[in-house]
């Protein structure tokens, strides 16, 4: 159990320290873009009715 809490935490830091690194680079922008560049798109439908008095 403890083994898994500490890799958790290193997971956790390592991210932590690579968004610190890239925003202060200035590449943390182009790579959040490059994530929602590649996610798949969804197609949300919405549909309305009118109210009419």
């Amino acid at each position: 159990m403890n083994t898994q809490w500490g890799k958790i935490v290193f997971k956790i830091l390592c991210w932590l320290f690579l968004e610190i690194l890239f925003n202060l680079v200035g590449i943390d922008e182009l790579l959040d873009y490059s994530e929602f560049a590649l996610m798949p798109k969804v197609m949300v439908q919405v549909s309305c009715s009118l109210i009419t008095a």
